[in-house]
């Protein structure tokens, strides 16, 4: 003999496979997400099944001055790098490096003594 299994997850109790709901749930969402955006939906005639969309006008200016605002603090942020580019050649650069192995070579000996 088997033993039930009771599942451990609620089943969901919608249309066929919950597919009925989920289209009419993402419908909700969508008209939802419109609204915040400034967006309206409605039917462009008497009679028409086509839907149009209205845009605030205060939406809009809200989002220029968002992309105003952005590229300004992105100007600002490019303007204020200070990037310092130090042009030198090869011998110079062995020299110091030879000048600074010497320094530490006296440093390590001035210690020993002391």
């Amino acid at each position: 003999m088997r033993p039930t299994r009771t599942p451990d997850l609620p089943l969901h109790k919608g249309g066929q496979n919950g597919r009925k709901n989920l289209g009419s749930s993402l419908n909700n969402a969508l008209e939802k997400g419109l609204d915040l955006a400034g967006l309206s939906k409605t039917k462009t005639g008497s009679g028409d099944k086509e839907r149009a969309y209205i845009v605030r006008q205060n939406g809009v200016l809200k989002f220029l001055l968002f992309i105003i605002a952005f590229c300004t603090l992105a100007m600002v942020g490019v303007f204020s790098t200070y990037l310092e580019i130090n042009i030198s050649r090869r011998q110079a650069i062995h020299s110091e490096a030879l000048h600074r192995k010497l320094e530490h070579s006296a440093q390590l000996k001035l210690m020993s003594v002391h």
